[in-house]
């Protein structure tokens, strides 16, 4: 989109995948006109405040406490923003993040999109589902069988000098 606006907010656990993140969005719109921005802690707070004035991102990618406090010192504006996307949510919840997640979900406007991205679905998550998601799709991956029932499996353990010859025989 060529909004002025951010468009999209994702929160993450750790800034280090607010930095991959971010990466990859910038190998996907290397043709277009898209501009992110990663924000977190341990890094110059008025850094970030310049790249959100000057570059006006419309993806921001960002752990939930430097996401809250950009909102509160009026940098980070979301009344505009369609999309919200919450990345290892239960990663979140675990380092303590829950209400601060609740507070940022809470400044957006009504008629954003929530994607939520979660290994697990402990009370908590889902309490935030009900609360900030309206009819929401819930998808399960479920692990697959990496091997294929069908093949038959063995090993030979072999000298080195013999190796060719077992090759060949297993070969037959």
């Amino acid at each position: 989109s060529n909004s002025r606006d951010v468009q999209a907010l994702i929160l993450t656990p750790t800034r280090e995948l607010a930095n991959q993140i971010t990466e990859e969005i910038k190998k996907f719109s290397t043709y277009e006109k898209t501009k992110s921005l990663a924000v977190y802690g341990g890094i110059s707070l008025e850094g970030q405040i310049r790249g959100l004035r000057r570059d006006r991102p419309q993806i921001v990618v960002g752990t939930p406490g430097r996401v809250m406090d950009l909102i509160d010192r009026g940098v980070l504006i979301l009344d505009n923003a369609k999309f919200a996307v919450l990345d290892e949510a239960d990663e979140m919840l675990d380092m303590g993040f829950i209400d601060d997640v609740k507070h940022i979900l809470s400044q957006l406007g009504e008629t954003k999109k929530t994607w939520m991205f979660s290994a697990t679905m402990p009370a908590p998550i889902l309490s935030l589902i009900k609360t900030y998601l309206k009819d929401p799709l819930v998808v399960k991956v479920q692990k697959k069988t990496t091997t294929n029932e069908s093949i038959e499996q063995k090993h030979y353990v072999v000298r080195h000098s013999h190796m060719s010859e077992a090759v060949c025989r297993i070969l037959d």
